[in-house]
């Protein structure tokens, strides 16, 4: 075999090579969906770098939509009427996820996020009583439409709330902020401490109370009882009607 024919076969047996790695390579990095039943629930806690809609259906069921293996970096749990995502402990600081959850759900009661997660309720629930906290950098987006409705954010996290509520609890603490703005509650108990910031329209009556240079922030023009300790603050909300 002359130098010349070697040279060329050893081309093409590396040029395949480099093909299949190439293929090989490409194949992991293609976007997978899972669609999973689950059993009936109605509280749901959600943690780690990972995207979720919530989202009101005829069934509960959950679709993970992930590159390459990220979804073998979801553990997904059910314990009576507590749904739990999150990503596997030892990867929570992974930087890399992507992955996007949406859950169907017939009844919320409940909502917690973590570890970063970033959540969105996109409609609007009706119902007597919520309870929803974000923590540890979590972002959480919700309209509420309940009788009794207990928000807190803690822990640097952010949630965005609109809606109505006859009797409202909000609190935030430790850097969280707690973004209620756009939602008008009859009556009120607002807590802000440690950095934290909430705000709220309150109609009739609001308990108002901040400490450790925590801020509440109010709209509306209900009967108030103030207290503040240690550099918290109590203010009106800018174009207060």
């Amino acid at each position: 075999m002359n130098t010349s024919n070697l040279i060329s076969k050893f081309s093409t047996a590396t040029l395949l090579a480099i093909m299949l790695i190439f293929i090989n390579t490409s194949a992991s990095q293609l976007l997978a969906q899972d669609t999973t039943d689950l059993d009936p629930f109605n509280t749901v806690k959600i943690m780690g770098l990972i995207d979720v809609e919530l989202i009101k259906g005829e069934e509960e069921k959950i679709v993970v939509r992930a590159f390459g293996d990220d979804a073998d970096k979801l553990s997904i749990k059910q314990q009576n009427k507590t749904l739990k995502i999150s990503t596997i402990r030892s990867l929570v600081i992974d930087q890399d996820l992507d992955i996007m959850v949406k859950v169907y759900y017939r009844d919320l009661e409940a909502l917690f996020t973590a570890g970063g997660a970033d959540v969105e309720l996109r409609e609007a629930v009706a119902t007597e009583e919520f309870y929803a906290r974000a923590g540890s950098g979590s972002e959480l987006y919700l309209e509420i439409n309940a009788d009794k409705l207990d928000l807190q954010a803690a822990e640097g996290a952010h949630l965005t709330v609109r809606g109505t509520a006859g009797k409202l609890r909000a609190g935030a603490n430790t850097g969280g902020i707690l973004d209620g703005h756009r939602l008008v509650a009859q009556n009120g108990r607002l807590r802000a401490g440690t950095g934290g910031e909430v705000s709220a329209t309150v109609e009739e009556e609001l308990s108002a109370k901040a400490n450790t240079g925590g801020i509440v922030r109010y709209a509306g023009d209900p009967k108030i009882q103030i207290g503040t300790i240690l550099g918290g603050e109590v203010k009106r909300l800018a174009g207060n009607r």
